[in-house]
C-alpha cells in the first residue's frame, strides 16, 4: 500500500490530471442520465377483461370469472387474484409475486387464456389480456372550447396528436373522449308492427344492400378488366331510400324513411372528457423509456405553440399533467439543497481546518460526486427524488475520510516530516481504519436493497446512491487527498488558529469524559437508564405513519353513481363536482372522464375500469391562491367533505397520489364470504362505526348496490305455441333497446357506424313489441308470451384471492393516525359485531407498518451480524467489535428524542434513518479503539489511552459529525413529509450518539480491560 501512495503523491500531476478527467465525464454522466420524478416500481401483475354481452353479474362469476381465477392461479409466479363481475363484463386482476419474472408470467397468463377459450360461454367475447400496466401518460392535454361538437374538437385534436407524436423521445400518442357520428336508424315499432318485418331483418337488409363483393373481370383486346357493382352508400339519403318491403295490397314499395327516422348524429351514450363544464377531448403523450424527459418537453411545448398558430382562437389548449415540470422542479428543488449542503460543510471545514485544508477537501466533494454519477450511470440508477436524497444523505460522509486523512498527515507535519513523507505514512497508517469505517457504513446501507415489494423497489436507489458515493469518497481520500495536500501543503511548527475555536468546547468535555471514567458503573446505569426511558415513554408518545402522500399538485376525483346505466346521469354528476371543486380559489382547473377512467398519468394511481356510472377528474391546484390551506392534505379534506355535504345520488373520493401501492388505504377492513346480503349487512356496521370515529374521513365500502332491473319472464309454452324459440325473443329486444351496428356508411375517407334500434322508451311500448317467428315467420307481441317485472339485481360481485369480498376503507384527517383508528376497532368495537358467516381481515397502514416495519427489523440485524464480522477481521478479537456495537442503541435515544422535539411521525423513512445509523456512529468507536490500541502498546495505560484518544480524535471526530450535519440540514428543513422525519432521525441520533459514544466508549472499554486483568491477575495465581 505505502509503494502505490508514494507513487500516487509523487506522481501528484498525473492524478491531477485523471481528477480533471473523471469529474469532467462525471458531468457528461449527469447530463445523460435518465431523469425522472420518483423511482420507478416494477407493476407485478396483469388484467384479464371479458365481456360478455346480456349476462348478469352472477352469471358473469360463474360462467367466466371463476374459471378464469382456476386457470390464472396454476402460473408459477402467481401470488394472488382479485376480481370485478358487472354486467356483461368480468375484469381479472392477477398479482405475481414480488421476485416473478415478468416475462415468464405474461406467456404463461397467454397460454392459460388460450386454453380455458373453449370453456366460456358461446356468446362470450375472447379475453383481453393488458400487462402493461406502467405505462404512464407523461403529457396530457386537453383542447376545449364553447360551442364546439366533440366530432368538432376531435378534428383539431388530431392535427395536435400528430405533432406531438413527431416529437423525438415520444413514442406514443392517443385520443381520449373522441366521440365519432353514426348514422341512428330509429325504428317506429308501431309502424313495424304492421309488416312482417322484424328489427333484426331491417339490420340484415341494410347490411345487403352496402355490401360490396368481388364480382370478376372481363377479356377484351387489353386484356383483363375487373368488373364491380357501385352498390355502397353514397349519402344518408341512399340509406333513406332503402326498400325495406313491399305492400302485398297495394304493391307499393316500403322505404326505410317510411317505417324510421334516419338521422346522423353524435354516438348515443358514449363516454366523454370534460374540461370544466365544456365538451374536451384529451390528448395523451408517452414518452420513451430511458430518457430525460426535461429537454424532450421543452420540445413538446414548442410544438404545441407551433400547433396553437392553426387552431381557432376561441379553442382553449390546458395542460392537464406535464411530468417534466413536475421531474425538473423536482430535481432543481433536490439539487439547490444538494449545493446548499456543500457549502455548509465547505465552511465547516474552513472554521475548523483553515483555508488550505479546506480547500483540498472542499475539490474532494466534486471528484467523489462525479465518481458516483459514473457509477449511477454505469449501473441504470436515475437520478429521481429517492437517489437525489442518497446523495444529501451521503454529502456530510462524503468529507469523513478525507477529514480524517487530512488530520493524520497534519499530526506528522507538525512532529517534523516532510510534506511528501507525511502524506504517504498518514495515508497508509490510517488507510486500514478508514477503509473499515467506510466498509460499517456501507454495511448499514447494503442490506436496505433487499427489503421487499413495493416500498423496496422505491427506495433502493437511495442505499445504491449512498454505497456509490461512499466508495468514491474512499478513493478519494486515500488517492487524491494526499496528492493534493503533498503539492500546497506548507510546513507550520504551530497552528493555533485553527483550533482556538474547539478548545473550551474541548476542554469541558475532556472534563466530563475524566469524570466518567471515576464515575464508570454511575455512566454506565445512567446511560441505561436513558435508552430504557426512550423505549418505554418517548417512542410511545411518537405518531406512527407508513408513507406520506405525493408532493404533487394534482390530485383526482373518482366517483361512482349509483345509478347504473344512465350516462346522461353521470355527465350531470361530472358537472356539478366541476362546478363545485371550480368555485374554490385553489383549484386551477378540472379535467374529467366520465364513463371513462383518464389515461394513468402517475405509477401508482390504481386502475378504474370503464363504466357508465363512474367518472375520474384530474384537479389541479395551487395553495398559493391563498393562506387558507398549509399542505395539499389539508386542502384535499376540505374538498371532501364540501363533496359529502352537497353531491347526492353518487359516491365521491378525492384522492392525491400514492408513492406506493394505492390498494391499501389508511384503515382497511376486509370482509369475506359467500353470502353478498350479509357482506353488505356487516359491512354496513362498519361504515357506521368508522363515521362515529374522530378523525375519520372518506369512509368507504366497495359493496355494491342493488339496482332495479325489468326482467322479461318469458312463458315458454306460450312462445313454443307462437314459434317463437328464446332467440328470436332476446335478438329482437336487444336490437331495440341496445342497437344492432348493422354496416358502416363511408364518406370523406371516414366510415361511420350505421345502428339499428327501436323507439321504445317505456315498458308498455316494449310490451307491445311484435316479435317475428324464425319458424313460422308470423309476428305476436311481446305480452302475449312474457311478463315484464322490475326486479332487483347487484350492480357487481367483487372477489379477493377467490373468495367473495367487500372492503371497508377511510382515510385520517392530518394530525390523527390511522393505526390508532384501526386499533379502536379492534380492541372497542370488534366485539359488538356480529360476524356469523363473514371472516374479517385488516389491511390498512397498520398492517403495511407491522410488515415492513418488521423487515427493517431483521434487516437491522443482518447489519449488526455484518458489522460483527468486520470488526472481527479489523480488530481480530471478540471484545472490541462488543464495545463498538454498544454505540448502536445510543443513536436511538438521539433520534427518538429528536422525532419528538420536532413533532415528525416515526414513520418508514424515519426508522429507514434511524437503521443507516448503525454504521454511521461506528465509525467514531472505530477511531478511537485503533488509537487506544496502538497506545496501549507503547505502554500507556488505559485510563490515559482513552483520555488521549479522545483529545486526539476529538477534531476530526466534531468535524465529521457536523459536516454530516450540515449535509443533512436542508433535507431535514425542507417540509417534505418523506424525507424531513429520516433527516431529523440522522441528525439527531448522530449528535448524542457522537457525544455519548466519546464518553461511553472510554468508560466501557477501561471497566472491559479492568475486569479482564482481574481474571488474568486470579487465573495467574491460580496457576502459581
Amino acid at each position: 500500500m505505502k509503494s502505490i501512495l508514494n507513487a500516487v503523491v509523487r506522481g501528484r500531476m498525473i492524478v491531477l490530471f485523471i481528477s480533471f478527467v473523471i469529474t469532467a465525464f462525471g458531468i457528461y454522466s449527469y447530463s445523460v442520465i435518465p431523469k425522472q420524478e420518483n423511482p420507478h416500481i416494477k407493476i407485478t401483475a396483469a388484467v384479464i377483461t371479458t365481456i360478455y354481452p346480456g349476462a348478469s353479474p352472477e352469471d358473469v362469476e360463474q360462467l367466466v370469472t371463476k374459471k378464469i381465477e382456476d386457470a390464472v392461479s396454476e402460473i408459477s409466479e402467481y401470488d394472488y387474484v382479485s376480481s370485478e363481475s358487472g354486467k356483461n363484463v368480468s375484469v381479472v386482476v392477477v398479482a405475481y409475486r414480488d421476485d416473478a419474472d415478468i416475462d415468464k408470467a405474461n406467456r404463461e397468463l397467454k397460454d392459460k387464456m388460450d386454453e380455458i377459450k373453449d370453456e366460456l360461454p358461446d356468446d362470450c367475447y375472447e379475453p383481453e389480456i393488458n400487462t402493461d400496466l406502467a405505462e404512464v401518460a407523461g403529457v396530457l392535454i386537453s383542447l376545449s372550447g364553447d360551442n364546439y361538437t366533440y366530432e368538432q374538437l376531435s378534428f383539431y385534436a388530431e392535427d395536435i396528436k400528430d405533432v406531438i407524436g413527431e416529437v423525438d423521445g415520444i413514442y406514443k400518442t392517443e385520443l381520449v373522449g373522441e366521440v365519432d357520428k353514426q348514422v341512428t336508424v330509429k325504428v317506429d315499432t308501431g309502424q313495424l308492427n304492421q309488416f312482417g318485418l322484424s328489427l333484426s331483418e331491417v339490420s340484415q337488409m341494410l347490411y345487403s344492400q352496402n355490401l360490396e363483393m368481388p364480382n370478376g373481370a372481363l377479356e377484351n383486346e387489353k386484356g383483363k378488366t375487373y368488373v364491380t357493382t357501385e352498390a355502397l352508400y353514397q349519402s344518408v339519403d341512399d340509406i333513406r331510400d332503402v326498400i325495406v318491403d313491399v305492400s302485398g295490397q297495394t304493391g307499393a314499395l316500403v322505404r326505410l324513411k317510411d317505417i324510421a327516422a334516419v338521422d346522423m348524429e353524435l354516438e348515443d351514450d358514449v363516454k366523454k372528457c370534460k374540461q370544466g363544464e365544456k365538451n374536451a377531448v384529451v390528448i395523451a403523450g408517452y414518452f420513451k423509456d430511458g430518457k430525460n424527459i426535461i429537454p424532450i418537453g421543452k420540445k413538446v411545448r414548442r410544438a404545441l405553440e407551433d400547433a396553437k398558430m392553426n387552431l381557432p382562437p376561441d379553442l382553449n389548449l390546458n395542460e392537464v399533467t406535464f411530468q417534466p415540470d413536475d421531474v425538473e422542479k423536482s430535481t432543481r428543488n433536490f439539487i439547490s439543497n444538494l449545493i446548499m449542503g456543500m457549502v455548509l460543510v465547505i465552511a465547516v471545514i474552513f472554521l475548523g481546518m483553515g483555508l488550505r485544508n479546506a480547500l483540498v477537501i472542499s475539490l474532494s466533494i466534486p471528484l467523489t460526486i462525479a465518481i458516483t454519477f459514473i457509477l449511477m450511470n454505469t449501473t441504470g440508477v436515475r437520478i429521481e427524488s429517492m437517489s437525489l436524497t442518497g446523495l444529501i444523505i451521503a454529502l456530510g460522509m462524503l468529507v469523513d475520510n478525507a477529514v480524517v486523512v487530512n488530520d493524520a498527515i497534519e499530526v506528522r507535519i507538525a512532529a517534523g516530516e516532510s510534506e511528501t513523507d507525511a502524506a504517504v505514512n498518514a495515508t497508509s497508517a490510517v488507510a486500514a481504519p478508514v477503509f473499515t469505517s467506510t466498509l460499517t457504513t456501507v454495511a448499514a446501507f447494503f442490506p436496505l436493497l433487499f427489503i421487499p415489494g413495493d416500498v423496496g423497489q422505491f427506495i433502493s436507489s437511495m442505499p445504491k446512491t449512498v454505497i456509490y458515493a461512499l466508495t468514491a469518497s474512499f478513493i478519494s481520500a486515500i488517492f487524491a487527498v494526499p496528492a493534493l495536500l503533498s503539492m500546497i501543503k506548507k510546513r507550520k511548527e504551530k497552528q493555533p488558529g485553527r483550533k482556538a475555536h474547539l478548545t473550551k468546547i474541548k476542554e469541558g468535555f475532556m472534563h466530563l469524559l475524566k469524570l466518567a471514567l471515576k464515575k464508570r458503573m454511575a455512566t454506565i446505569g445512567a446511560v441505561v437508564i436513558l435508552l430504557v426511558f426512550t423505549i418505554g415513554v418517548i417512542i410511545p408518545q411518537l405518531k406512527v405513519a407508513f408513507f406520506p402522500k405525493a408532493d404533487k399538485d394534482v390530485m383526482y376525483i373518482d366517483t361512482y353513481v349509483e345509478k347504473v346505466g344512465d350516462l346522461k346521469r353521470t355527465e350531470e354528476i361530472a358537472d356539478r363536482i366541476s362546478r363545485l371543486m371550480l368555485e374554490e380559489p385553489e383549484v386551477l382547473s378540472i379535467t374529467a372522464g366520465v364513463g371513462t377512467s383518464m389515461p394513468k398519468f402517475y405509477l401508482t394511481m390504481d386502475i378504474l375500469h370503464d363504466q357508465d356510472n363512474r367518472t375520474r377528474a384530474i384537479l389541479k391546484s395551487d395553495l398559493s391562491k391563498t393562506d387558507r390551506f398549509k399542505t395539499k392534505n389539508e386542502l384535499a379534506v376540505y374538498l371532501q367533505e364540501k363533496l359529502n355535504s352537497q353531491i347526492v345520488g353518487a359516491s365521491s373520493t378525492v384522492k392525491m397520489m400514492e408513492l406506493t401501492d394505492p390498494e391499501n388505504a389508511s384503515v382497511g377492513i376486509r370482509l369475506y364470504g359467500e353470502d353478498l346480503n350479509r357482506l353488505k349487512e356487516v359491512s354496513e356496521q362498519f361504515e357506521n362505526m368508522l363515521s362515529n370515529i374522530p378523525g375519520t374521513i372518506n369512509v368507504n365500502s366497495n359493496a355494491s348496490e342493488s339496482t332495479y332491473k325489468y326482467a322479461v319472464e318469458v312463458d315458454r309454452n306460450k312462445a313454443a305455441i307462437l314459434g317463437m324459440l328464446n332467440v328470436d325473443i332476446q335478438k329482437e329486444i336487444q336490437t331495440a333497446l341496445l342497437g344492432n351496428k348493422a354496416t358502416v356508411y363511408r364518406k370523406s375517407g371516414k366510415e361511420y357506424d350505421i345502428y339499428v334500434k327501436s323507439d321504445i322508451v317505456n315498458v308498455h311500448e316494449l310490451e307491445n313489441l311484435a316479435i317475428k317467428s324464425s319458424i313460422t315467420g308470423k309476428k305476436a307481441l311481446l305480452k302475449q308470451m312474457a311478463d315484464i317485472k322490475l326486479k332487483p339485481e347487484i350492480d357487481n360481485i367483487k372477489r379477493y384471492k377467490k373468495e367473495r369480498s367487500i372492503v371497508v376503507t377511510c382515510d385520517v384527517k392530518p394530525g390523527y393516525s390511522a393505526v390508532d383508528v384501526e386499533n379502536i376497532i379492534e380492541n372497542e368495537k370488534l366485539a359488538v359485531v356480529n360476524l356469523e358467516g363473514v371472516k374479517l381481515v385488516f389491511e390498512g397502514e397498520r398492517e403495511n407498518i407491522g410488515q415492513n416495519f418488521s423487515n427493517l427489523g431483521v434487516l437491522g440485524i443482518f447489519i449488526l451480524f455484518f458489522l460483527f464480522i468486520i470488526l472481527l477481521i479489523e480488530f481480530k478479537s471478540f471484545i472490541e467489535p462488543m464495545i463498538i456495537l454498544a454505540t448502536v442503541p445510543l443513536s436511538l435515544i438521539g433520534s427518538m428524542i429528536g422525532l419528538l422535539v420536532f413533532g415528525k411521525p416515526l414513520s418508514f423513512t424515519a426508522l429507514l434513518g434511524v437503521v443507516s445509523l448503525m454504521g454511521i456512529v461506528v465509525n467514531n468507536a472505530i477511531l478511537l479503539i485503533d488509537y487506544i490500541k496502538e497506545a496501549e502498546k507503547e505502554g500507556v495505560s488505559n485510563e490515559e489511552a482513552c483520555i488521549n484518544a479522545v483529545s486526539m480524535r476529538f477534531r476530526p471526530i466534531m468535524l465529521t459529525t457536523v459536516t454530516t450535519l450540515m449535509g443533512l440540514a436542508p433535507l431535514a428543513f425542507s417540509n417534505s413529509e418523506l424525507f424531513s422525519p429520516m433527516a431529523v432521525a440522522l441528525m439527531n441520533g448522530l449528535v448524542l450518539s457522537t457525544m455519548l459514544t466519546m464518553i461511553v466508549i472510554p468508560v466501557i472499554y477501561v471497566s472491559v480491560d479492568n475486569v479482564k486483568q482481574k481474571i488474568r491477575h486470579i487465573f495467574y495465581i491460580s496457576i502459581t
